[in-house]
């Protein structure tokens, strides 16, 4: 087997019919024949690698190489993106007798996005026949070029076809060159299918014969190939291709052709080799949608985070100079692929936008931190660093140094090597893009404007559009905010509810003015949490319901250029802007909103909410521990504080969410802070419920009711967790 080569207009060519042709396709190789070396598999993976947007109706997100009988996988994004692969294109065009042929099979089963309708257009094997490439000026077409009964019927170089069981589809390139050359607007090499025919066809611009310098042109128009002189443009740093002045198939009626209008044909199969070649565009409806590999930059995603987010805190369009937009571009690297794309709004603060990932990424840092932190002060107090007051009635050092040592290991966490997503590369715009350079400016963090930009909505398309398996997470911004506030707000309590132990002793839990008094004091920060949080949960809504009724016309777009970018590229993807509203209303806010309708904190944000609640507990029961308190009595008394008071304060703030939940509406004045000011009674009540009862019942508590209480506690937690979780689900 002898390397070969093929124009590297029919490659690419070639890629774009398979990828617009089948939803999955597999390219294989005849057995007991090794994979040659060849341009098509240069352009895979130099070319179609680099450039994933085609716009065709699937985009190539994972390419697949066969060298030496083993696969070598390209990826653009690992953790998002290839979850579900458009096409993999295995091997490439092998030369077979005096065709170069593939073999294509779809799977048995696709994507869900295919329809019905596609599927009875969609062969399940076809072959794919290229003629042989000529290297004579006079010869004739030999015998071996008529076609096989699944073959192609006889065509000019850079003619293709496939034919199946149904209807043939053929594409000729020559004719899309001379359309070209005539200077045609509509010229598009584009395949037009699932029409009321049920069948897929390749369409040119202009379906009746016209007039071209004397030469009448139709579908099967033959045009010569550029002389020996005229070099055709390499592909990525390989030499150009040269081809012979008139292929050997070429009908003996084309060869009396004038000299001149022969030149002209000629100059329009370079000019369309050069448009198609791997060194510029795919496609001429993709010609600004093409990925240079020196433009794909990243930055890891701890380096996102450093000096508590620095390049979050301004928008690059509110720099002062072009020298301050060119420093963040210089905090990116290229790289070859992406584990991770932010979509976001400059319309959001960045400070939120950093406190959400920082959660987001470095939980595991802030339980660490807390445990150390509290672990590193009790020794401390053991070895007598602390005076006697710092431990009676109750201890400190757990709630100081686990406070301490979870914010700490919180903001350390992009500093920490296994953390914030070790060496993962994320696409962030403002580093990403240059933003100083008017030519280069062409896991998502949702907040309430982020589906009125434009270009936010269009990533969320662009993105279903190229990957439709893939997993898209939208992240609210409130969640993270919200729950580093509970976990302020509930130190507060603690510190509150130990002042008032230590100041009013053995009348703490007296159900008088003082001690009832202090109680609802130390609970009024969650008063304005309350508030809060039944706000965002109304942004929520509004959120379902601008997905629910999204309109092009009223997204926001600062740049008049953007905005064309945009619309041609939802043109291209759905046909047109009603397409699109119709997607985003549909299919893509049932993705989105799913997973939205009851809020659902992951078990570690539930870990990092207790950790206040765990910690005074603990003050209260290592004290007692050391003062000689019995076996069962320290059993019952750390399964009633350390497991069921946690396990109670999640029940209660699973009642709050739900509460919340239900009572949000759209904001009313007066009305809407009574319906604050319920939920908060509703709260205070259960606190004053626990805390009053916990103190007599911890000094007769017995090991079988403190099992009793923790396991019903973890009961009604868990059943109340699922159920919530199954609805989103």
């Amino acid at each position: 087997m002898l390397p070969v080569s093929v124009p590297a207009g029919a490659e690419v060519a070639l890629y774009m019919l398979l990828a617009q042709f089948f939803e999955q396709a597999e390219v294989v190789q005849p057995e007991g024949r090794s994979p040659p070396k060849f341009a098509c598999n240069q352009l895979l993976t130099r070319t179609v690698r680099r450039r994933l947007g085609t716009l065709s109706d699937y985009v190539l997100l994972e390419v697949k190489r066969q060298e030496g009988g083993q696969p070598t996988v390209f990826r653009r994004f690992k953790r998002i993106v290839v979850s579900g692969t458009a096409l993999d294109l295995v091997g490439a065009v092998m030369r077979h007798g005096q065709h170069f042929m593939a073999h294509v099979q779809r799977p048995s089963v696709g994507p869900a996005e295919l329809t019905r309708r596609d599927e009875e257009a969609m062969p399940t094997k076809e072959e794919v026949h290229l003629p042989p490439i000529a290297k004579g000026t006079g010869d004739k077409p030999s015998s071996g070029d008529k076609p096989s009964s699944r073959g192609l019927s006889k065509q000019a170089p850079g003619n293709f076809a496939f034919r199946g069981p149904r209807r043939p589809f053929s594409v000729d390139m020559a004719d899309f060159a001379a359309r070209a050359a005539a200077g045609a607007s509509d010229v598009v090499l584009r395949l037009q299918g699932m029409d009321d025919n049920k069948h897929i066809r390749a369409v040119p611009a202009r379906n009746k014969a016209s007039r071209v310098g004397g030469i009448q042109e139709t579908r099967q128009l033959m045009i010569p190939n550029p002389g020996p002189s005229e070099e055709l443009p390499g592909s990525d740093g390989y030499a150009p291709q040269t081809e012979s002045a008139e292929p050997a198939d070429v009908r003996r009626a084309d060869r009396n052709v004038p000299n001149a209008q022969s030149e002209a044909l000629s100059l329009a199969r370079a000019r369309f080799m050069r448009e198609i070649s791997p060194a510029s565009v795919l496609s001429t409806e993709s010609s600004h949608f093409h990925l240079d590999p020196e433009l794909l930059r990243g930055i890891p995603l701890k380096a996102a985070l450093y000096g508590l987010g620095k390049i979050w805190r301004r928008s690059p369009m509110d720099l002062p100079d072009d020298a301050a937009k060119a420093s963040l571009w210089s905090r990116s690297t290229v790289t070859d692929e992406l584990d991770i794309f932010l979509s976001h709004t400059w319309h959001t603060p960045g400070w939120k936008k950093v406190l959400a990932l920082l959660v987001q990424s470095g939980s595991h840092c802030f339980l660490c931190g807390w445990f150390l932190g509290a672990t590193l002060v009790y020794l401390l107090e053991l070895a007598g660093v602390f005076p006697p007051w710092w431990s009676f009635p109750r201890g400190l050092s757990i709630r100081l140094g686990g406070f301490l040592g979870s914010f700490v290991g919180l903001l350390s966490s992009p500093y920490m090597p296994w953390c914030c997503g070790g060496r993962e590369m994320c696409f962030l715009d403002v580093v990403s893009i240059n933003q100083a350079d008017c030519e280069l400016m062409q896991q998502i963090l949702w907040s309430l404007p982020y589906l009125t930009r434009l270009w936010c909505v269009f990533e969320l398309a662009a993105f279903r559009k190229a990957n439709p398996t893939g997993r898209i997470l939208l992240k609210p911004l409130f969640l993270e905010i919200g729950l580093l506030s509970v976990i302020l707000a509930v130190y507060f309590f603690v510190v509150v509810e130990d002042i008032k132990v230590r100041f009013l002793g053995n009348r703490s839990y007296d159900i008088s003015l003082i001690p009832l008094a202090l109680t609802c004091c130390s609970l009024l920060p969650f008063l304005v949490l309350l508030h809060g949080l039944r706000r965002m949960c109304y942004e929520k809504r509004q959120m379902i319901s601008a997905l629910r009724t999204f309109d092009l016309a009223k997204v926001d777009c600062k740049v008049p250029r953007d905005k064309d970018f945009i619309y041609e590229g939802i043109r291209m993807w759905y046909r047109s802007p009603e397409g699109f509203e119709e997607y985003v209303r549909g299919p893509l806010a049932d993705e989105l909103t799913e997973p939205f309708f009851f809020l659902t904190l992951p078990l570690v944000y539930w870990a990092m909410a207790m950790t206040p609640v765990v910690a005074a507990e603990m003050d209260v029961w290592l004290p007692a521990l050391q003062q000689g308190m019995s076996t069962d009595k320290a059993v019952a008394a750390f399964l009633v504080l350390v497991l069921t008071a946690p396990l109670f304060c999640m029940n209660i703030m699973q009642l709050i969410l739900f509460l919340c939940e239900h009572l949000s509406s759209k904001p009313a004045g007066f009305l809407e802070y009574c319906k604050t000011m319920l939920v908060w009674l509703i709260m205070v009540l259960v606190v004053f419920f626990f805390v009053l009862l916990a103190g007599p019942y911890i000094q007769q508590a017995r090991i079988p009711g403190g099992i009793i209480a923790a396991t019903t506690n973890l009961i009604i937690f868990y059943v109340s967790f699922r159920c919530k979780k199954g609805y989103a689900n």
